[in-house]
């Protein structure tokens, strides 16, 4: 979710360049890692393999219900808010408003979870990153906090190189790939 909603914002404030720079610095930090390229254009596939890529494919489905999660209390407090407007114009009562302000106080909470959750797993996966293309803590934390320019500079450094070229392939199948 979070990831979409920078994408959108990307967008809107700085147009399609900074967009396709993106786009482009993902498809060849997947490049890299023996990842198809064109995965950087589906969005969730994209970040299944950005995931995949840092060694933490599970922390995907932990952000991905994380993001429905956050959309869904999004929504609920939408919902609320409208219904507690128009049950305390309606009945006048306080009970209308007491329904309204619990709502909103349970919508608020599930939020701030949620949006604590979402940065811990973004947290995880740019320290795998960073750990699986042999860059130490201070390249994860620019992975962290200016997210894009160290995608770049994973994408189109020739000094950077993937160690860990798959990770994911279980001993049996690499055993079979050996044969």
């Amino acid at each position: 979710m979070i990831r979409v909603l920078e994408t959108l914002f990307e967008i809107v404030i700085f147009g399609s360049p900074f967009t396709a720079i993106r786009v482009v610095a993902m498809w060849m930090v997947n490049s890299k890692a023996g990842q198809p390229g064109w995965a950087a254009l589906i969005p969730f596939y994209r970040q299944y393999i950005l995931y995949k890529i840092a060694g933490r494919k599970n922390l995907f489905w932990v952000e991905l219900i994380a993001s429905l999660t956050f959309v869904g209390a999004t929504l609920s407090t939408i919902l609320a808010s409208v219904a507690g407007l128009i049950g305390s114009l309606d009945a006048g009562s306080n009970y209308s408003l007491m329904r309204y302000l619990g709502a909103s106080i349970i919508s608020a909470i599930i939020l701030f979870v949620t949006m604590i959750v979402l940065l811990i797993a973004r947290i995880l996966k740019c320290i795998g990153l960073a750990k699986n293309f042999d860059q130490g803590s201070g390249f994860a934390a620019g992975l962290i906090f200016l997210h894009t320019i160290f995608l770049c500079m994973l994408a189109f450094s020739t000094d950077i190189q993937f160690l860990n070229p798959v990770p994911w392939v279980q001993s049996n199948e690499r055993s079979k790939a050996d044969t």
